[in-house]
């Protein structure tokens, strides 16, 4: 597969991209949605204003902004911003980072990304947690959850380290 590319179902509908080649695959650019459009990440702030600072390099104030960021990075498939924000001590951290990448653009491209509600936010200048709530789809399965997040500061930037999950009912 091209370098930039990921693959999503053929059908696959989202404010970002749909695929439009016959056959249960397309594969088509990594998405780029245009800076006034509204930010994946369900601010309600158009994404120049909001995750795309960071999805360039700017980093995030806070573990709420990094977790957001995130998840407009798992919905926009910019597999490479979600391990470069991913602690190398965290659970979801993996040292084969062509299979990591694959393992997210795979999840990115099955998955529509419905909305994000910050439920609660805590922590300190070096520590902090999120608890969130991602609706999610995958096919006709209602993949959706809560959790709380834990995010550590290192040399200045925020990372993602752990989370635990709960199944949304």
């Amino acid at each position: 597969m091209p370098k930039g590319t990921r693959r999503v179902r053929a059908g696959y509908e989202s404010p970002w991209a749909s695929a439009r080649a016959a056959g249960p695959w397309a594969i088509v650019a990594a998405v780029k949605p245009a800076p006034n459009s509204p930010c994946p990440c369900y601010s309600g702030t158009k994404y120049k204003r909001c995750c795309r600072p960071a999805h360039r390099g700017a980093l995030p104030n806070a573990p709420k902004d990094l977790m957001r960021a995130r998840y407009s990075a798992f919905a926009l498939g910019l597999a490479r911003f979600v391990m470069d924000t991913t602690h190398p001590e965290g659970s979801s951290f993996e040292a084969d980072r062509a299979q990591w990448e694959r393992s997210i653009l795979h999840f990115a491209g099955s998955t529509s990304f419905d909305g994000l509600e910050i439920v609660e936010t805590s922590g300190n200048d070096r520590e902090g947690h999120v608890t969130f709530k991602a609706t999610l789809r995958q096919g006709e399965q209602d993949a959706s959850f809560t959790e709380r997040s834990r995010f550590l500061r290192e040399s200045g930037a925020w990372l993602y380290h752990s989370g635990d999950v709960e199944a949304s009912s």
